[in-house]
């Protein structure tokens, strides 16, 4: 697929041309370049998207540049050391976007400078759409960018964010040509669908399936499954997708957590593991210690909503407040101990906490307090928004995106979802496990993929007759 479309790229032309400010943004991220390229010693830079040029008026060195829709520099680049790509993903048309990461992945020697915005643009287009085509939170771009990369920097700033990437390490590629499978990206494995928290955005009062948590036998048939697909449809090898030991539930509650997140480790050596958990369970310290050492879990994502009792509560409730502190302080010191081998990330919910923050002084002092904390033991801070969870809630309208669903066409179409109970789901909204593609106790993957409800559901969504998919009627994620 091209990286932009001729339409779009004509549409830029013009703004270009009209609108003298229009890719000037350069100089606000030139004090990040710099800086990178000082403490990387890197001179050999490509600015990935460069606009009108005014990142190359702040740098001491020359630096290639590359824009499709500027003339003189449309000529598809060469690899450099450092590829810096700022203020344009957001711009880019969903349906490329992928294969611009693609682009920029193949670019990139050393390292990837970001700079993504989160929010709306104040400009539209002359077709009236927001120049913003992706106004999404970071936890839809860190899968993405973690698939990719490795992740060395992630930072949080006034509706948008920095994050500094490492090439993984080389992977071999498939000897045959033909790939014929999904190269899923995301592997999401709910270990287990428990929780005691009743958190305002999540629709658990709607949950009525049976709840457990895997055994790792099933868990190894799982990692089994996957290996079985990634020979038969010639993935490239080694497998590197992101694992996620968590579903529609608290991960912590699983006692054997770490072994699981190992046999990852075991089975697919150059996947990165994860888990999102509010840490609101008390567990010994050795449970951490196990999960970061035996289990060589990569990534964990800390949801924590406020920082007092009362405000944490509000959102979070049945929840224990304390013992999601008190185990979050113990976690980063041990990383930090350890030589920082997992990224740890606080998830903050905007607007929710960051106006309270904003608004009530002995919040704001209470998190300024933690992260001076927390900081320097390499703790990374983000914000997420509000999601409907399919039909689940109803915090924003249903997507209207003219774009088909993403299962369907699209990022999600490369997650891999499973419940506790190995039944195969189209995406990570279905909290009620109400549609099911197949079961891995009895089917392949290439069987399920291949199967008649997964083509029916396909089917559906390609026409727009979701009758018979309440939860994607609700949907407001495309």
């Amino acid at each position: 697929m091209p990286l932009i479309s001729e339409e779009y790229r004509e549409q830029n032309r013009r703004l270009h041309n009209s609108d003298l400010a229009y890719g000037t943004s350069g100089t606000s991220s030139a004090k990040f370049v710099v800086e990178l390229a000082n403490e990387t010693r890197i001179t050999d830079i490509l600015d990935y998207g460069c606009g009108k040029g005014t990142l190359n008026d702040c740098m001491n060195v020359d630096i290639k540049e590359y824009d499709p829709c500027i003339e003189g520099k449309d000529t598809p680049p060469e690899p450099a050391d450092l590829v810096v790509c700022t203020d344009v993903l957001e711009h880019i048309e969903p349906e490329c976007l992928d294969d611009v990461l693609d682009d920029l992945k193949r670019l990139a020697k050393r390292a990837v400078l970001l700079v993504v915005a989160t929010r709306p643009a104040l400009k539209t287009l002359a077709d009236g759409r927001n120049a913003h085509l992706i106004v999404e939170p970071p936890e839809f771009w860190l899968p993405k960018l973690m698939s990719r990369w490795d992740l060395s920097e992630f930072v949080m700033m006034n509706g948008e964010f920095k994050a500094i990437l490492k090439p993984k390490p080389d992977q071999k590629k498939s000897e045959s040509a033909e790939v014929t499978g999904i190269h899923f990206t995301k592997i999401r494995v709910e270990n287990t669908n428990s929780c005691k928290y009743t958190c305002n955005m999540c629709p658990r009062e709607k949950m009525s399936r049976p709840t457990g948590i895997m055994t790792p036998e099933d868990y190894q048939l799982v990692l089994d499954r996957l290996q079985e697909y990634v020979e038969e449809t010639n993935l490239p090898q080694p497998f590197s997708s992101t694992f996620y030991l968590h579903g529609y539930g608290e991960p912590l509650f699983d006692p054997l957590l770490h072994v699981k997140s190992a046999m990852v480790d075991e089975s697919f050596p150059a996947a990165q593991s994860m888990i999102f958990t509010t840490l609101g369970v008390r567990r010994p310290d050795a449970y951490f210690d196990r999960l970061l050492t035996e289990g060589k879990l990569r990534n964990i994502v800390v949801s924590m909503y406020g920082f007092q009792e009362e405000t944490y509560e509000a959102v979070q409730n049945g929840g224990d407040f304390h013992a999601a502190r008190d185990n979050l302080r113990y976690l980063a010191r041990l990383n930090k101990s350890l030589g920082n081998p997992c990224t740890i990330i606080l998830q903050i919910l905007d607007p929710y906490t960051t106006d309270t923050i904003k608004n009530d002084p002995v919040e704001g002092k209470e998190y300024d307090d933690l992260l001076n904390e927390l900081k320097p033991l390499g703790v990374i801070v983000t914000a997420m928004g509000l999601h409907n969870f399919g039909d689940g809630r109803d915090f924003n309208a249903p997507d209207e995106n003219p774009y088909m669903c993403s299962v369907v066409k699209g990022h999600r179409q490369e997650h891999f979802n499973v419940s506790w109970d190995l039944r195969v789901l189209p995406c990570c909204y279905d909290y009620n496990a109400d549609i099911v593609f197949g079961d891995l106790r009895t089917q392949s993957i290439y069987e399920i993929y291949h199967g008649e409800i997964y083509e029916k559901f396909i089917a559906a969504h390609k026409s727009g007759n979701l009758d018979d998919y309440k939860l994607c009627k609700g949907c407001d994620q495309r």
